[in-house]
């Protein structure tokens, strides 16, 4: 397909007319409001609140000016977008520096690291959830 096919895409092809029964659920649905996210911090300086299904999750990362996340890796793949502030994101040996509305994607086990001057807040989305954060999530 085509960049031209994107909008014509048959409703048929994305939408199923299955219907999951809610004793076949892998989990229940969550409707919250990130304010109610019970923060938690691993590192200092950097505040989180997360939410998970069971093959995604979503953080919202507080950096407070001059936080770290030192280097490191992990098995899932990650997405973010920065919300507010400015984040220098270190990845394969190159720095960018990202604002608002700027949004990276991570590989699996690529080593990165981040640092904010001014502090900042971003969204990471994580696939599949991180065992790690699991504990402190709404699920």
């Amino acid at each position: 397909m085509g960049t031209d096919d994107r909008t014509n895409i048959e409703p048929s092809s994305i939408y199923t007319s299955s219907v999951t029964q809610p004793d076949q659920l892998d989990f229940q649905p969550v409707f919250t409001n990130v304010d109610k996210l019970p923060p938690y911090s691993l590192l200092p300086g950097i505040t989180m609140q997360s939410v998970a299904g069971k093959k995604i999750m979503m953080t919202w990362v507080t950096i407070v000016p001059n936080a770290t996340v030192p280097e490191h890796q992990h098995p899932q793949e990650q997405s973010g977008v920065v919300l507010e502030g400015v984040l220098t994101l270190h990845i394969g040996g190159e720095s960018h520096e990202l604002g608002p509305g700027d949004i990276y994607t991570i590989p699996p086990n690529m080593p990165h690291s981040a640092v904010s001057k001014e502090g900042c807040k971003v969204l990471d989305i994580f696939s599949p959830a991180r065992e790690d954060f699991l504990p402190y999530a709404v699920h």
